[in-house]
């Protein structure tokens, strides 16, 4: 977690503590992730309305360990094909994603609806791709 973030007046003492003992850690260490995936906000839609709960870790995506944010993405990614294959072949079922946060209750969102909502979320908080993740720095590799 960066420095600007850590002093960030919002960013409680848990997560950054816990982020500071991640940094400890020796890589074998690690589970097999490569970071901390953190929810910073949750952007204001009908989809997230009672949802207020920034700056908390999440640990898993529909019961699967988060290794990383890639990996999250993908796992999103992923629940979106299928749900959007269920609707094809006239699965009428909701499907739902359920974001597990590390010492507070669980983030569950019908998958349909949040990919409904996802352009307008988009052009109303003006954010251009729905998502785009840095390739890493190769010096820190």
């Amino acid at each position: 977690m960066s420095w600007a973030l850590r002093s960030h007046k919002r960013c409680g003492k848990k997560l950054i503590g816990e982020s500071i003992d991640w940094c400890q850690k020796w890589p074998q260490e690690w589970e097999g992730k490569t970071g901390l995936v953190i929810l910073v906000d949750i952007l204001a839609h009908e989809l997230t309305f009672s949802y207020s709960r920034p700056w908390r870790q999440v640990t898993t995506y529909n019961g699967t360990p988060i290794l990383s944010l890639e990996h999250l993405r993908d796992m999103w990614q992923t629940s979106c094909q299928e749900s959007k294959s269920a609707k094809e072949d006239g699965n009428k079922d909701p499907t739902f994603a359920r974001l597990e946060l590390k010492g507070d209750r669980d983030i569950v969102l019908e998958v349909q609806a949040a990919i409904e909502a996802e352009s307008e979320v988009l052009k109303r908080h003006q954010i251009p791709k729905a998502s785009h993740i840095s390739p890493r720095n190769p010096r820190y590799n």
